[in-house]
């Protein structure tokens, strides 16, 4: 995917098959909604490994954790549009990213 599209068309089309995924629940009657924000993708081990320069630095792999970024504000962006559309449409919207982070970032605070 990474040669086909640049981040924000990815992100586009993973929020655009998210959103006809929410349209067809809620046709079937759903309306409440839970969301887990995507975590900063770039602190997995896996893709620290794959970048060492960053890594050995002690920081993560700043391309990944960007396009979870993008992604959750386009989640949250969606759904408050979502919100206005679709009556009786209700979401939770938990922010794990800045939940994890603070927990890399602070470690000694937990």
């Amino acid at each position: 995917m990474q040669e086909k599209y640049n981040p924000e068309q990815y992100v586009g089309i993973v929020i655009g098959n998210l959103t006809q995924a929410i349209q067809i629940l809620y046709e079937k009657g759903a309306r409440k909604f839970g969301f887990l924000s995507l975590s900063p993708l770039g602190c997995l081990p896996a893709l620290r490994a794959a970048n060492p320069d960053e890594a050995n630095k002690g920081s993560c792999f700043g391309a990944a954790s960007s396009l979870a970024l993008a992604h959750n504000n386009a989640l949250s962006n969606i759904l408050t549009s979502l919100n206005q559309v679709f009556k009786g449409f209700m979401y939770s919207n938990s922010n794990f990213y800045d939940w994890l982070q603070d927990k890399i970032n602070n470690p000694t605070n937990y």
